[in-house]
């Protein structure tokens, strides 16, 4: 067991981001950095009806090619 010195703060073991788009994101920021420094460890995408996911292999090797 770890124990965490936070007096006055609130720790949390992350957060469920149930509405996102990031898959969208994730093409031009992979790491997703922005998610991980509020957070979120979790995402549910394509909620909407559409979504990037699944791409095709060939599609996602151009893009991360660059």
């Amino acid at each position: 067991m770890q124990t965490i010195d936070a007096p006055g703060l609130y720790v949390a073991p992350g957060f469920i981001d149930i509405h996102t788009h990031s898959d969208f994101t994730l093409l031009v920021d992979p790491r997703a950095e922005n998610q991980i420094r509020q957070g979120v460890t979790t995402e549910v995408i394509g909620q909407c009806g559409s979504s990037l996911a699944p791409v095709p292999m060939q599609a996602a090797r151009r893009c991360f090619s660059r």
